[in-house]
């Protein structure tokens, strides 16, 4: 058995090979940047097949690898292949795992086995990658490209983010302020209402210990009129509205005045001592 991290494979090897029982994963890369078959002598270097038990559940690892490779090809014209170390080698060598349909294979013949695995020296393998590595420096300068102009976009949105939080922070100061302003303001009329109405009913104490309850100008009805803002009751509805020219309930304009304290009557309310 092979084991690549913790996927479990059968192994079959083509030509003598030292016993290999661990493959780690190092990265998954087209199989364009390999050597050429030249190069890499495809008949010695190709050294083992992987195939799988029934009963081992490899299938999610293997759709997935077949899923990157059809996509590798839609895009790019070739596969991609796992590359992976050994410590049983001392990684002297690298281990290129393709699947056994790919045309690399295809003069091979071998149709029972799902993947193929490829041995190769360090020394040949770093030999055909200075072109590789130019492509791969390439591709990192455009992601970080890419990615410092993505950085720029997101400092922008973290900034108009700031902005908004700030006038926020200034709108809700600005609230609060009015609120309180609001609520001192509401406080200070209920004081002065409590003490027109604390005035008035001292007012209406004196006027029932005086039995001075008939209107000052007729003498003949109750007084049952309020003039406002002094307090005082002095005449009744009908001299409010004959002689004094005045409505209940009404704003006055005219300089009429209070016949107990001269006070200029800015309103006159009916009242009740019922």
């Amino acid at each position: 058995m092979l084991q690549t991290q913790n996927l479990r494979f059968n192994v079959k090897y083509l030509r003598h090979l030292s016993l290999i029982n661990t493959l780690e994963v190092s990265s998954i890369i087209p199989i364009s940047n390999l050597p050429s078959t030249e190069e890499i002598q495809l008949n010695e270097s190709f050294v083992a097949v992987l195939s799988t038990n029934k009963d081992e559940d490899l299938t999610g690892f293997i759709n997935d690898f077949k899923k990157r490779n059809k996509a590798a090809i839609k895009n790019t014209g070739t596969g991609v292949a796992l590359l992976c170390d050994s410590p049983e080698s001392g990684f002297g060598f690298v281990y290129v795992i393709i699947l056994i349909t790919d045309p690399l294979f295809s003069s091979f013949g071998i149709s029972d086995s799902t993947f193929g695995v490829l041995k190769l020296s360090l020394g040949s393998w770093v030999n055909n990658q200075t072109e590789s590595c130019l492509e791969v420096i390439c591709q990192v300068r455009g992601v970080n490209f890419e990615l410092n102009k993505e950085l720029k976009r997101l400092e922008n949105e973290k900034n108009k983010i700031l902005k908004v939080i700030k006038h926020s922070k200034g709108a809700i100061k600005y609230f609060e302020y009015e609120n309180d302003r609001r609520i001192q303001e509401r406080k200070k009329l209920e004081k002065s209402v409590v003490r027109k109405f604390r005035k008035i009913e001292k007012i209406h104490e004196k006027s029932m210990e005086t039995k001075d309850l008939y209107c000052s100008v007729c003498l003949n009805d109750f007084k049952n009129v309020l003039f406002l803002p002094c307090g005082h009751i002095e005449v009744c509805q009908n001299c409010l509205i004959n002689n004094l020219k005045l409505e209940v309930g009404d704003i006055t304009q005219d300089d009429k005045k209070c016949l107990n304290c001269e006070e200029h009557i800015q309103k006159a309310l009916l009242v009740s001592f019922n």
